[in-house]
Formats: C-alpha cells, sequence, structure tokens
C-alpha cells in the first residue's frame, strides 16, 4: 500500500469519526409543530339506551360516532438530550349520537347529541440517550386542561320538544410513547400514541389518541 493510499484512508476515516459525532451531538432549543389526530371515545350507546327506557319506559334505540379527529398546534424546549418540555392546544371535530325510541305511553321521541373538546396540554418528554441510537423515541407524560362542550335536542310525536348545552372543564392525565424522524436537519416527521384520561375532569371519562405531526426546530 502507498502511503498516498494511507493518507487517504487515514482521511476517510478521520471524516467519517466527524460526521459520526456531529450527527450524534445534541442541540438544545426551541422547536415548534403542527398535528393531526384521531383517538377511539367510549360507546355509551347501550347505557343512553338503558337511560331512556328507565325515564320514560318503552324502547329505545341509539347509534354513536366512536372516532374523533383533531387538529394540535404545540411547541416545546429540548433542554438537555434526555428530556423536552411540551405545550399543545387541541380542538377536536364533533362527533354525534342520535336516539329514537317509543315510551311505554306509546308516545315516539328522537334526539340528538352532538360533543366536541378543546383545551390545552402540558408535558415532559423523555428519551434514551443519543449514543443509544433511539433518541428519537420519547415517552410523554403530563397534564390536560380540556373543555366538554355537548348541545342536545329532543322531539316527540306529541309535539313536546328540548334543548339544552352542556359545557364541563376539568384536569386531566396524559401518558404516550412517539418517535421523531428526522426529515432534515430542521424538520422532523413525529408519530405517536398518547392516552388521555379524565377528560375535561370527568371520571371514567378516556380517550386513546393515535397521530402524527411535523415540527421544526430553532
Amino acid at each position: 500500500m502507498t502511503k498516498l493510499s494511507k493518507l487517504l484512508i487515514a482521511t476517510g476515516l478521520v471524516a467519517s469519526s466527524i460526521a459520526v459525532a456531529n450527527a450524534q451531538s445534541f442541540k438544545a432549543g426551541p422547536y415548534a409543530g403542527l398535528e393531526f389526530g384521531a383517538e377511539k371515545v367510549q360507546n355509551q350507546t347501550q347505557s343512553t339506551a338503558n337511560a331512556l327506557v328507565a325515564a320514560v319506559g318503552g324502547s329505545a334505540s341509539v347509534t354513536q360516532d366512536t372516532t374523533m379527529y383533531d387538529g394540535r398546534i404545540f411547541g416545546g424546549y429540548k433542554i438537555v438530550e434526555y428530556v423536552d418540555l411540551e405545550l399543545g392546544y387541541t380542538q377536536t371535530s364533533t362527533i354525534n349520537m342520535n336516539y329514537s325510541g317509543r315510551s311505554s305511553g306509546g308516545t315516539a321521541y328522537s334526539g340528538n347529541a352532538n360533543l366536541n373538546v378543546n383545551g390545552a396540554d402540558y408535558s415532559v418528554l423523555l428519551r434514551p440517550s443519543i449514543a443509544s441510537g433511539f433518541n428519537g423515541l420519547f415517552f410523554r407524560v403530563g397534564g390536560t386542561y380540556l373543555s366538554s362542550n355537548q348541545n342536545n335536542s329532543l322531539s316527540a310525536s306529541n309535539g313536546a320538544s328540548a334543548s339544552s348545552s352542556l359545557n364541563k372543564s376539568g384536569s386531566g392525565y396524559i401518558v404516550g410513547l412517539g418517535y421523531d424522524y428526522p426529515i432534515t436537519k430542521d424538520f422532523d416527521f413525529r408519530a405517536a400514541y398518547n392516552y388521555l384520561g379524565n377528560v375535561a375532569g370527568i371520571s371514567n371519562n378516556y380517550a386513546n389518541r393515535l397521530s402524527i405531526a411535523i415540527l421544526g426546530k430553532f
């Protein structure tokens, strides 16, 4: 092997080492992104039908959407390679429940309830070290403050009708897993799963959420 060949190989090894070191370097700083998600919500058709029958007798039939879609804007700060802090705001689509029945007195009725949710979340993202090769992976733990907005309407064959609104707000919690995959030096693609508990402060009100996002680093 000539001296020139040895020099070229050595130069290549040094360049490769520098590239690896740069790829594994950490840079603290802010980031922000836009996220789109879908969550499965609790199916309450049977419990609602049972409540209607208990109230007016007879029989009842209920149908309900069980998937809710949402958009979320978020921002965060990478403190160290293991930890990010993140804040977000979410607005969901509206899900609908339709019901109809006949009371024990023979009066037919039908109605609708629709619901959407909006509010903020705050969380800590915990990551493996850069040296592990899985720094894109993260575990999320945090809290939420969400508002649930519900509108109800009911009409009966005897001419009676009624409508109402029910708005609730409160604290809950969020846990989840996700992965940030670098697209370019400044942009990542994110895929995540989150479990939201006590949505809008309502005990046993939960959602399982899948999402994708694009985030930019500054």
